[in-house]
């Protein structure tokens, strides 16, 4: 009967992977119609409870069971295949998960003997640990094929305004922050040498459009083709506390800066697959952290469950080890 729960529940994981990964789509997050933080976050949670799994399939140390890794993987094609349409990403996806799968079976199978006494998190957290980072290569892969058929697609248009926003909303409080001191250190230097200026609002925004001019020199715009000077600088909000909001200057100027960006990122288009392949493998390195928390958290718990449930019973047998004297 657990045999039956067991792989009843391998299958609807595979299921699970299926459908997360078809619901990952990097296109539409750069056409700026899709968030891919939540798909990311439920790939990570499936990746995980599947090699949990795989634990315990390596523990049974049976290799029938293997067959139902076999299954789970035709049936990840299969679903892959009916919510895609797209046969190369079905097989990127299903061929990782059997490797992996397979990878950290036999790992596991190995690991286990090499301890005299079980302990749990000293067996299965570091691959816990490899098999996310196995993920991450995973999925950064992804990234660099879907960015590739993105970019046969959309002529010099690799970034929207959407997109744009939604990249940038994680730096804007930072921008805030720096334009607000830098405005008021500037402020009050202007006021010291009694320069006339009669009301605080026009003195700050004077001082930021000096700044963001002085922005657009140099090895900023040569780099990426952002001129910060196409900032309509009367939509920045300038609160009596010398606090600035950049955010409605920047929706107002988003579809020139896209603009001005993508012209620009085009003439490295055979690259931008490869840097985003890196940014990817750096963006996701706090989400794997996450992760790696619950595993180290996670993983003693269940193991302690499923004794305590008689789900897995701990055995003594005699066994020779080799020692160095």
């Amino acid at each position: 009967m657990l045999n039956i729960l067991f792989s009843l529940i391998l299958g609807i994981t595979g299921a699970a992977i299926a459908y997360s990964f078809s619901h990952y789509d990097l296109g539409l997050f750069l056409e700026g119609k899709e968030m891919i933080t939540q798909s990311l976050f439920l790939v990570f949670l499936v990746w995980f409870i599947n090699s949990f799994l795989t634990f315990l399939l390596g523990i049974k140390k049976d290799k029938e069971e293997l067959s139902i890794v076999g299954a789970v993987f035709v049936l990840i094609i299969l679903s892959l295949l009916f919510f895609t349409k797209n046969i190369v990403y079905t097989l990127i996806i299903a061929f990782s998960y059997l490797g992996i799968t397979l990878y950290l079976y036999f790992l596991t199978r190995k690991r286990i003997n090499y301890f005299t006494k079980f302990h749990a998190t000293e067996v299965f957290y570091p691959l816990m640990k490899l098999g996310f980072m196995f993920l991450l290569v995973v999925i950064s892969t992804l990234n660099f094929y879907q960015t590739t058929r993105f970019l046969n697609k959309k002529d010099n248009n690799f970034l929207t305004p959407s997109s744009f926003l939604r990249l940038t909303k994680p730096f804007v409080p930072w921008i805030n922050k720096y334009l607000s001191e830098s405005a008021e250190t500037s402020f009050n230097r202007l006021v010291g040498k009694k320069i006339g200026i009669k009301r605080k609002d026009e003195a700050m925004r004077f001082i930021i459009k000096e700044t963001l001019e002085t922005m657009s020199e140099g090895h900023v715009r040569q780099m990426i083709g952002f001129r910060p000077d196409v900032i309509p600088v009367d939509k920045i909000k300038v609160y009596s506390n010398g606090e600035i909001e950049i955010e409605p200057a920047l929706e107002a100027a988003s579809p020139k800066i896209v603009k001005q960006i993508n012209k620009n990122l085009m003439r490295h288009k055979f690259w931008l697959p490869f840097v985003v392949f890196g940014i990817t493998a750096v963006l996701l390195l706090p989400l794997l952290w996450v992760f790696d928390l619950i595993s180290y958290i996670t993983i003693p718990l269940l193991f302690f469950i499923f004794l305590k449930t008689s789900v897995l019973k701990k055995q003594k047998e005699m066994r020779e080890i080799e020692v160095i004297r």
